[in-house]
């Protein structure tokens, strides 16, 4: 199947990438920078970057790569946990402006299969607004989201599992992996 992995560099795209490719995928994988890109053509996926908050260049990219599978895993997010609480407003903006403009692309292009990242915790505020607008715009366009537990594990904020909804980095990216025919819907990711 030809898979678009949106957020390919991030904690559980970096995961997910080489089990979508072991299972026989053909991966183009989106990153915010020309190094990104190069990590994902490294690994044997097809690297590109991509400024999700450009619309004509989302277009312009389903345009050229033509998925059948579409999985958003994008956040912006920061390497520190320290520094959670300035980047909780791009974040927000993500969910809200740039994954819904996504999904809806690549439901008008007729990608048949999308799936979308979530929290599997609540959210309060702008926050849980931008949540839901995401979600909803994932389920209009016949996807399913992905509600994953804290992530732990390598590359995360965790090396073990937090208190609360939590999932290793490896058992989302397995589960991910076996969810890509899954029906429209909600889907929790703990362990």
């Amino acid at each position: 199947m030809e898979v678009l992995l949106v957020g390919a560099t991030g904690v559980i795209g970096r995961a997910l990438l080489p089990v979508l490719l072991d299972d026989g995928h053909r991966v183009t994988g989106t990153s915010r920078s020309a190094a990104g890109a190069s990590r994902i053509d490294a690994v044997g996926g097809t690297g590109i970057v991509l400024d999700l908050y450009d619309e004509s260049a989302v277009h312009r990219m389903l345009d050229q790569v033509r998925p059948e599978m579409l999985i958003s895993q994008v956040t912006d997010l920061p390497d520190d946990p320290a520094q959670l609480a300035d980047y909780r407003t791009a974040n927000a903006r993500l969910r809200r402006e740039a994954v819904p403009h996504l999904v809806a692309a690549a439901a008008e292009r007729g990608v048949a299969h999308i799936l979308v990242q979530s929290v599997a915790w609540p959210l309060t505020g702008a926050g849980a607004q931008a949540v839901a607008i995401m979600e909803q715009a994932a389920l209009d366009a016949g996807g399913t989201v992905l509600r994953y537990g804290q992530l732990y594990g390598e590359g995360t904020y965790h090396p073990v599992a937090p208190d609360g909804p939590a999932v290793s980095v490896q058992t989302a990216a397995a589960r991910t992996a076996a969810l890509l025919g899954a029906d429209s819907g909600i889907v929790t990711v703990t362990d």
